[in-house]
C-alpha cells in the first residue's frame, strides 16, 4: 500500500485493516466509508499490478484477496454500488483464475486469456472507483445500511 493510500486507509478509530464489516463501523459517516473504499481500491489496483508483473509471493496473493473482501464490505454500505461492486467481484474471480493459470503455465493461450481478462478487470475497477469518487465530490445521497 502506498503512503497516500495508507493515510486515507486509517481515517478513524473504527477503521482497522482486519475488520471492515459495515456492521463494525458504528457511527461511520458515508463520506468516511467512501474514502476508505477509494483507498482500498487504490491499494488493490497497485497490488494486482504487482501480481501480474510476476509477484509470486503468497502473502501478496492473500492480501489481494483480503482487499477484495474489504471492498465488498465497504460497498455493502451503499446500495447504489451493488452493481459495479458485483461486476468487479466477478471480474476479480476471473482475473485470479487466469493469473493462476498464466503463472503456472508457459502456454500462450494462458497469457492471451490473462490479457483479455485484464482489460475487463481494469474497466470494472475504474468504473467502481469513478462512481465512488462521484459520490464523494457530488455528495450523492446514499445512506449506509
Amino acid at each position: 500500500m502506498n503512503v497516500h493510500a495508507s493515510k486515507i486507509h486509517l481515517l478513524g478509530p473504527w477503521a482497522s485493516p482486519g475488520s471492515t464489516s459495515t456492521a463494525s463501523l458504528p457511527g461511520a459517516s458515508p463520506t468516511a466509508i467512501a474514502f476508505q473504499l477509494v483507498a482500498t481500491l487504490e491499494a488493490y489496483e497497485q497490488d494486482a499490478l504487482r501480481l501480474e508483473g510476476g509477484g509470486s509471493d503468497n502473502a501478496l496473493w492473500a492480501e489481494v484477496s483480503a482487499q477484495m473482501d474489504r471492498i465488498q464490505n465497504y460497498c455493502a454500505a451503499f446500495p447504489s454500488l451493488n452493481r459495479p461492486s458485483t461486476a468487479l467481484f466477478l471480474r476479480h474471480e476471473e482475473w485470479m483464475h487466469a493469473l493462476r493459470l498464466a503463472s503456472t503455465s508457459d502456454s500462450p493461450e494462458a497469457r492471451h486469456r490473462l490479457a483479455a481478462v485484464h482489460g475487463a478487470h481494469a474497466e470494472s475497477l475504474a468504473s467502481l472507483r469513478n462512481q465512488c469518487l462521484q459520490r464523494l465530490t457530488r455528495r450523492v445521497p446514499d445512506r449506509p445500511r
